[in-house]
């Protein structure tokens, strides 16, 4: 993920010239139309060509056209997405249920617990398979793919006022990648085939896996 105090920094950014334009569309300078736009605001930043001997890069902004520094316009160019968080939900929400494919798990009186019950699953196990999903990260976010969703999770937080909020999570795939539509963003989040795996599987392990 990319700052968004990146882009921010080209409010202060040092003008090397300042070319004005009268308010008709400027010729030439790459802004016709532009390689890339950014918004702040209702203000927009549009970047054009980089200068032919400088490390310098056309900035029209408003009725005139400016030369700034040339590493501003990779952060103008990048998607959205790389400014996006990686996580799957906000660091500090309170989950207080899962519903899961096959599963729930409900927070009672502040211990958790499956639904249906497992008596060969510890309470430790439990508490590391919420902690796995307070602390999912994708390896990359992206616009929703329009795909058709497998199946479907609900995770349901603690609100202010004792309110309770619901997040609505799409399956778009279980592999080669664990791919998870958050709704309410409209994103796809990444994760690889094995996180999907833990994310979704809450069960004592066999016999033989316990004598590993």
């Amino acid at each position: 993920m990319i700052s968004w105090s990146t882009i921010l920094r080209l409010l202060s950014a040092e003008i090397n010239a300042t070319i004005t334009t009268g308010g008709q569309a400027p010729g030439g300078y790459g802004l016709e139309p532009p390689r890339a736009r950014v918004f702040l605001g209702d203000e927009e930043f549009a970047f054009g060509d980089l200068h032919p001997l400088k490390n310098q890069v056309y900035v029209r902004y408003r009725n005139q056209v400016y030369l700034v520094p040339g590493h501003f316009f990779g952060p103008a160019a990048y998607p959205v997405t790389r400014y996006l968080s990686p996580r799957l939900f906000e660091e500090g929400r309170q989950p207080v249920a899962f519903k899961l494919p096959g599963l729930q798990l409900v927070r009672k009186e502040g211990v958790w617990q499956r639904e249906p019950a497992d008596k060969n699953l510890s309470s430790d196990q439990i508490n590391d398979f919420v902690q796995d999903w307070r602390n999912a990260s994708a390896l990359d976010v992206d616009r929703y793919s329009g795909k058709p969703l497998s199946d479907r999770v609900q995770i349901l937080f603690e609100g202010e006022g004792g309110k309770v909020e619901r997040l609505a999570l799409g399956i778009v795939s279980f592999k080669p990648e664990f791919v998870v539509y958050r709704e309410d963003e409209g994103l796809e989040y990444r994760f690889p085939e094995e996180t999907g795996k833990r994310l979704l599987t809450l069960s004592a392990p066999s016999t033989d896996e316990a004598k590993k």
